[in-house]
């Protein structure tokens, strides 16, 4: 029951949304002053290393849900609850297999994929894991998660990092998951409900990556160990200042979710416009770490960036000629991904003036069949 209470909390402030060298370490808290207001810049401005990828199939792609890239390998969930493999673009496997039998699935909270034993894993109604064999999509098995569980990503081959509620906890919680027996190996660390649901998202954590955004009162960048008996390493901890979450909202407990839940809805609803609920997409670099935050609208889309030189902002991201915001839907890696999605009048303006990139999007957006989704990779100079 307690289970249930908290679940049924975390569902409603879901509805709202309706996503060896020596690496940058800031030990003092981070101010973001103004964070509603960043440098104007275009996609052309800030965009390097720029790849059109389209994602070429046989049949319509459905609407993206959304999607995750592991190198070569882009894992697309769409909205009619269907995965398409993508290896160097082009369709090699597709999971369609609603229902209660054997092997089918129900609901599909999260997924990931392991690159190195090309097996897909996708969380079913919160509560089991699924397995398939990639390309074949031959089911390989399920165990039930110990717990309920929101996102997961993989940490090694055998365990998963998973945002959830462990059973028999009564708290929210990033935890180390047995992805062979769904037991948790061990609670890595204490989360708000709040934090939990705006930080859900990990579609960017890997092995070879192992960074985790936090948001809260306080919002943070983390590097986790490849050990599960270490600590987290804080690289980043910022504040939004009045723009960020309350303090109170941190503490939601099995205790007082009811109560406090209401006041965060109520506080989310009225600030949807100015308050900054999510942070991520981290890259760490030698000497930066930068990140992408937002309001619940997702209207105030910033790229952000910190460094012992200061605090960059960047907003807007738009390509010449297009009317579309070239913000992140994914990661591969540090690099970031676009999806462009249907018919090119929807994404290009009514002029001749073209971009060198813009050009290219738009030809390859005329020669792709059934107006398939393309993805568009880069990084930020």
């Amino acid at each position: 029951m307690k289970h249930l209470r908290l679940f049924v909390c975390m569902t409603a402030i879901a509805m709202l949304f309706t996503e060896c060298k020596k690496k940058a370490s800031f030990e003092d808290l981070v101010s973001i002053k103004n964070a509603d207001q960043a440098q104007e810049v275009t996609f052309e401005d800030m965009a390097t290393n720029i790849r059109i990828v389209p994602l070429v199939s046989d049949e319509p792609i459905d609407g993206l849900s959304n999607m995750k890239c592991y190198g070569s390998t882009t894992i697309y969930y769409s909205v009619n609850g269907f995965i398409y493999v993508f290896e160097d673009g082009k369709q090699v496997a597709k999971l369609d297999k609603k229902g209660r039998g054997r092997g089918e699935y129900t609901l599909i909270t999260d997924y990931v994929y392991s690159p190195s034993s090309k097996v897909l894993s996708i969380i079913d109604a919160f509560t089991t894991i699924h397995k398939y064999s990639v390309p074949e999509m031959q089911y390989l098995g399920s165990v039930s998660i110990d717990g309920m569980a929101m996102s997961m990503a993989e940490h090694d081959d055998s365990t998963l990092l998973c945002r959830m509620v462990p059973k028999d906890v009564e708290k929210t919680a990033i935890c180390f998951v047995s992805s062979n027996t769904g037991r948790v190996r061990k609670i890595h660390k204490d989360v708000s409900v709040f934090s939990m649901l705006l930080s859900s998202n990990m579609a960017y954590y890997t092995p070879d990556y192992r960074y985790l955004t936090e948001t809260g009162s306080i919002c943070s960048v983390l590097e986790i160990p490849s050990d599960i008996d270490q600590e987290a390493k804080t690289i980043l901890h910022c504040e939004f200042g009045d723009l960020g979450i309350p303090a109170e909202f941190d503490t939601i407990t099995e205790e007082n979710s009811t109560e406090l839940t209401l006041s965060l809805i109520q506080f989310l609803s009225e600030k949807r416009e100015s308050v900054i609920a999510s942070m991520t997409w981290p890259v760490v670099k030698d000497d930066y770490v930068s990140f992408w935050y937002d309001n619940i609208l997702s209207s105030l889309t910033t790229y952000c960036r910190v460094s012992n030189d200061g605090i960059v902002k960047y907003s807007g991201f738009t390509a010449k000629g297009t009317k579309k915001k070239f913000t992140p839907n994914t990661m591969a890696n540090t690099t970031y991904v676009t999806l462009v999605q249907g018919l090119p009048e929807s994404v290009f303006e009514e002029t001749d003036e073209r971009s060198q990139f813009s050009a290219d999007l738009e030809k390859a957006m005329n020669a792709q069949a059934f107006n398939n989704p393309i993805l568009v990779y880069y990084d930020i100079k």
